[in-house]
């Protein structure tokens, strides 16, 4: 019985690694996603700067982990990343901590998405889950922060902005989360369809994204960067708590744009490749 369990992880991992050779249709259509991100990506640092310069190339990193097998997925972002770096001239400021999120990104995602198979309960209990920790750990460091004082980040300082404007994105993030949650749980006990869940899925996949490698590892990055090429002095224990709120601040407009664009590409993602599976495509 323990060699059976044993083989069938086997088979389960080379699965997961399988094909990892890139055929023609994947290396075109990888062309075409390096060509938008780049362009995209170069747009919305030229268009929305400071901090309104959302996170778009989460989007991309987690569509290659959805879209190819978890080592495609991981090296095209590397690609994707390494491309932008030498076309902006960004190349001169590569760090290992920034460039690391991009494949790891993709792994998470591609991993996480799998974890989807069977329709339990319990999905929808972590999925309502981690909605609520991120509106709650949202609440606890915005309230935190604004006891604590001024915050600056990637040139975002308290004393420049108005006030009005942070407490709208907290609102915002807050409520849209809680909308989203609501609606996708009334539609479901309404109509019986596990897609609803799938959407909370989705988006729950984001938030942890997020959450992993913008809130919690983005500001050791992000002061490492000021240390490493502005000679700053840093004292993380005092800086990292800032720079967190700023992150956060930003956050509460990259979740929901962010899921906005990447909740209704997975789905026709996911579709794609379950269509095209026998055939395989990707």
């Amino acid at each position: 019985m323990r060699f059976k369990t044993k083989t069938k992880s086997s088979n389960n991992i080379k699965k997961i690694f399988h094909n990892w050779k890139l055929t023609t249709q994947e290396i075109a259509f990888m062309a075409i996603l390096l060509a938008l991100y780049t362009v995209i990506k170069y747009l919305t640092n030229l268009v929305l700067t400071g901090p309104l310069n959302i996170s778009i190339e989460l989007f991309f990193w987690i569509i290659n982990g959805v879209l190819f097998t978890p080592l495609k997925g991981a090296f095209f972002s590397i690609l994707c990343d390494t491309v932008f770096c030498f076309f902006t001239s960004g190349i001169a400021y590569w760090m290992i901590e920034y460039a690391i999120i991009a494949p790891i990104v993709s792994l998470v995602s591609s991993f996480f998405l799998k974890m989807y198979k069977e329709k339990n309960k319990s999905t929808i209990v972590f999925c309502i889950s981690v909605i609520l920790i991120l509106i709650a750990s949202t609440l606890i460091i915005f309230f935190i922060q604004l006891f604590n004082g001024k915050f600056n980040y990637e040139g975002v300082d308290s004393k420049k902005i108005f006030p009005l404007f942070i407490y709208l994105l907290i609102s915002f993030l807050c409520f849209s989360m809680l909308a989203f949650l609501i609606t996708a749980l009334v539609l479901f006990k309404k109509n019986n369809n596990w897609k609803y869940i799938k959407w909370l899925h989705y988006l729950t996949l984001i938030i942890l994204v997020i959450i992993i490698f913008r809130w919690l590892w983005g500001p050791y990055a992000y002061l490492q960067f000021s240390k490493r090429f502005y000679s700053k002095k840093i004292d993380f224990a005092k800086q990292y708590p800032i720079s967190l709120f700023g992150i956060v601040t930003k956050s509460c407009l990259t979740i929901p744009i962010i899921s906005s664009i990447t909740i209704p590409m997975l789905s026709i993602l996911e579709r794609l490749k379950t269509s095209n599976h026998n055939k395989n495509r990707f």
